[in-house]
């Protein structure tokens, strides 16, 4: 059984009247409580039996539907195996739920944007195949927004399950009104297990959810939310969240009643993959404690479906977590390659295959499992349709081209430190730049934020589908005029917000130490003169400088890009296709000498 409950948790859901209340908290929680009385009669339903169960949950899948190759170590030997994709989690999903009496499948949210099918189908790949996986409920992340809200209404509308967020306010927009609920109910046993769903409240800063969605703060509406399903006689609450890892903790220690958060945006892996060559950032679950003195269990399953988390609770009729153990699960194929003396990738020989399989098989964090049939069957129409992207051949990569947002960290799969950061974004800045300068304007420098690229390049044939995949936004090339304090100012907002925003640029080199105070950690900004050498940035000079269209528009809080008025043109160049170019042009791509960066943390 499944109770959908439709009550606004955002203040422009209230009265005209009460409007101006808005602020006041205990004026707030008692109105929804009201509401929310009105819509469900409040019964206690609580057997008197034990309640055991499994929630199986994804996040940040990103259309990568398809498996994709991804270096494990096995024995200590790097080993190239096929990862994820929704054929081979649908397989996981339908073993558990044979096994087990009690599931729960949930999405923690950015089930958009990342690979060609999303590009191509905006979505409906995506949301087809979860429905035949039949997922219970999911939260709607800040990447379900970049295309605007009538791209997340069209996807919501196939969708044959719930897409909830507890502290989206969508009453005033015309696409999404009425599609997006702050939780839902779910019955087992007779016993009700409250989903309430919570969005990044940056969302509006990272992506494009318009002017009429409003966030409001997480723990604030996860409160009144906890509360209002306490009075409904829910005492199995579930937080699926897309605030990240850090924040999920910080959420777990501050509301009381959450017995469990299902959590996705921070891409994190949970759990002992040393043996695998992975790093992880902490137990699964991560056990909190609370203001309360209650155990909040916190869980996420790293991304783009190269793993699913399988985790298992038992609640007493008070609903109070007695038991809770589980895992991340790695799925993988039984197809394993590795580099012969030659430098050259082979299938692994019949001992060492069987080797590997006994690894896995003794192994409950990673599993061998084969693609769904049913699965396949449905993709391959889909499949078919990037063929295009697939097999046209753009350059060829001569070695790994890794990527990291920020310089001094430890690339995820290689387990590099990468001291001067990415060895790709560099290149794709300079990308941009030989682009605008190819189609006969003279600009000075192009920026390149790191979370708009999405991952690095393989050694070998760079296909037009590997492209889609690490450009996926399509953005447009802009350009702007900044003087040289502005650009400063610009690239300081961005070094000390980090992560996504961190700058990578091209025909320009800068140093930072973040050991210095805010405003002051940007220094030896210098500019690449026509006849190509090196100048030191002139502040009240104005220089013509690149940046895709989504910095142009103040993403990833490049706010000054946003309100810079003095001159900005959108070219209309997509970033994906000047990328395309570039490396055709060049024919070979190596990782840069130098990344621009100097990085002193």
């Amino acid at each position: 059984m499944v109770i959908f409950l439709r009550v606004n948790f955002s203040p422009s859901a209230i009265s005209t009247k009460l409007l101006v209340l808005q602020r006041s908290l205990f004026t707030f929680f008692f109105i929804l409580l009201g509401l929310a009385l009105l819509a469900v009669p409040a019964q206690v339903e609580c057997g008197e039996k034990t309640l055991r169960l499994t929630v199986i949950h994804v996040n940040d899948t990103h259309s990568n539907i398809e498996s994709a190759s991804v270096a494990l170590l096995f024995n200590k030997e790097k080993t190239y195996v096929k990862m994820g994709g929704f054929p081979r989690l649908a397989s996981k999903v339908k073993s558990v739920r044979l096994a087990v009496k009690n599931c729960l499948l949930l999405h923690a949210g950015d089930a958009f944007q990342g690979t060609p099918y999303f590009i191509k189908y905006k979505g409906k790949a995506d949301v087809d195949l979860m429905n035949m996986m039949r997922f219970d409920a999911m939260t709607v992340g800040n990447h379900e927004f970049d295309r605007g809200p009538e791209a997340l209404s069209l996807f919501i509308n196939q969708a044959n399950f719930p897409l909830i967020a507890a502290n989206i306010d969508s009453s005033n927009n015309v696409h999404l009104k009425d599609l997006i609920a702050p939780l839902v109910i779910k019955k087992f046993e007779g016993k009700k297990v409250g989903i309430i769903g919570l969005d990044t409240p940056v969302t509006p800063m990272i992506s494009d959810p318009g002017d009429d969605v409003f966030f409001h703060d997480p723990e604030t509406t996860a409160m009144a939310a906890v509360k209002v399903l306490e009075t409904m006689g829910v005492n199995i609450i579930i937080a699926l969240s897309h605030l990240g890892y850090a924040r999920d903790i910080e959420l777990a220690r501050a509301v009381k009643g959450i017995d469990l958060i299902v959590g996705g945006h921070s891409h994190t892996l949970l759990g002992d993959f040393s043996a695998f060559g992975l790093t992880s950032k902490g137990d699964y679950p991560t056990r909190v404690i609370n203001q309360a003195g209650e155990i909040v269990y916190v869980v996420q399953a790293w991304a783009r479906t190269r793993a699913v988390g399988v985790l298992k609770v038992e609640f007493n009729s008070q609903g109070v977590s007695t038991k809770c153990h589980g895992n991340t699960v790695l799925l993988v194929g039984t197809t394993f390659k590795q580099k012969n003396k030659r430098g050259k990738f082979s299938v692994v020989n019949k001992k060492k295959r069987t080797e590997i399989l006994k690894i896995i098989e003794t192994s409950s964090v990673i599993e061998a499992v084969e693609e769904e049939p049913g699965l396949v069957k449905k993709l391959t129409p889909y499949q078919l349709g990037i063929d295009q992207f697939r097999h046209k051949k753009i350059a060829k990569v001569k070695k790994d081209l890794w990527h990291v947002r920020v310089p001094d960290t430890r690339h995820e799969i290689s387990n590099r430190l990468m001291k001067k950061g990415s060895y790709l974004a560099p290149i794709v800045a300079k990308s941009l730049l030989w682009k605008i300068k190819s189609a006969g304007f003279k600009a000075a420098m192009s920026i390149q934020n790191a979370g708009g690229i999405r991952g690095g390049i393989r050694q070998g044939d760079l296909t037009a589908l590997r492209v889609y995949e690490i450009l996926p936004f399509e953005n447009t090339l802009y350009l702007l005029e900044l003087t040289g304090k502005e650009i400063k100012t610009v690239l300081e907002a961005a070094v000390t917000r980090g992560g996504a925003a961190f700058p990578y640029v091209a025909g320009a080199r800068y140093q930072v130490d973040m050991r210095r105070p805010r405003g002051n950690r940007v220094s030896a900004v210098e500019i690449k003169n026509e006849k190509g050498d090196w100048e030191s940035l002139n502040e009240i000079s104005v220089y013509l400088v690149v940046v895709n269209s989504y910095l142009a528009k103040g993403g990833d809080g490049y706010k000054a890009l946003r309100k810079s008025r003095r001159y900005r043109h959108d070219t209309g160049f997509s970033d994906t296709d000047a990328f395309m170019e570039y490396a055709s042009w060049l024919g070979k791509l190596h990782p840069p000498e130098d990344t621009g960066v100097v990085y002193i943390r």
